[in-house]
């Protein structure tokens, strides 16, 4: 799962999650709010035990997870189009390999007999 911090230096926002100005709370909420949007959109669209360490799933969920911040609710533009393909297919390469692995796997206990 991403962190406020790889957040916040991604988007480039100078903020402490741990801010206690009251000004700060809306945006630290809607923050933390996209992290957890960007972690439930990877657990539907790789596993619910996919590999958040991937570079890949992080930059997706970055990608995502700005493009929410920026532009708010979904949008149709060709912009928004094209950050879901790439973030679409970021996602799918970890499904497929992780699919790929589980299957290979799969084969090594069967021909072990276990």
């Amino acid at each position: 799962m991403l962190t406020f911090e790889e957040l916040t230096d991604y988007i480039v926002l100078d903020l402490d999650e741990k801010s206690t100005d009251e000004a700060d709370q809306p945006l630290i909420r809607r923050l933390n709010n996209l992290i957890k949007v960007t972690d439930e959109y990877a657990k539907a669209a790789i596993s619910t035990t996919y590999p958040s360490d991937d570079h890949r799933v992080k930059e997706a969920q970055l990608i995502l997870a700005d493009d929410l911040y920026t532009h708010g609710e979904a949008r149709s533009d060709k912009a928004t189009a094209r950050i879901k393909e790439i973030v679409s297919s970021m996602f799918m390469q970890v499904r497929l390999e992780l699919q790929e692995v589980s299957t290979s796997a799969e084969s090594t206990d069967t021909a072990s007999g276990s």
